[in-house]
C-alpha cells in the first residue's frame, strides 16, 4: 500500500501511474477514482495505492494543476 499527506488551496487532479500505465482498478487505493485519477483538496492522508503483493514498482503522480503541496509518503 502507498499512501501521501498531501492538500491544495483549490481542487488539483492528479493521475496515478504504476510502472509506465495508469493504476489498474486492481490496485488502485482507495481515493483513487477506476480512471486512474484523484482530487486533492483538504489536508489529509490519500490512499494511492493498494497492490496484492508487496514488490518493486514504479510510482509516477502526475499533476494536473498547480498548488498541491506533498509531505510525506508512507508504505504499509
Amino acid at each position: 500500500e502507498v499512501f501521501v499527506v498531501a492538500e491544495a488551496n483549490e481542487s488539483v487532479e492528479i493521475e496515478v501511474w504504476q510502472d509506465g500505465k495508469q493504476v489498474q482498478e486492481s490496485s488502485k487505493g482507495k481515493d483513487v477514482d477506476a480512471g486512474g485519477k484523484m482530487m486533492i483538496k483538504e489536508s489529509r492522508l490519500y490512499k494511492i495505492i493498494n497492490n496484492d503483493k508487496a514488490g518493486e514498482h514504479l510510482l509516477e503522480l502526475r499533476v494536473k494543476g498547480e498548488g498541491a503541496r506533498f509531505y510525506a509518503f508512507t508504505f504499509g
